[in-house]
């Protein structure tokens, strides 16, 4: 999950990070959060 919120919160302005199982971001402008949950959940599709 580290990984992933890491990935997707840099892409699009904010940051992130955490371990496997837990993780947390922010910083995010409210434009681009359904834009960054779609590419987070295409970063889930290829594991």
């Amino acid at each position: 999950m580290g990984s992933l919120v890491r990935q997707t919160t840099a892409r699009f302005g904010g940051k992130g990070g955490g371990t496997r199982d837990f993780a947390q971001g922010g910083g995010l402008s409210d434009e681009k959060l359904e834009e960054a949950l779609e590419f987070a959940k295409g970063l889930l599709g290829q594991h």
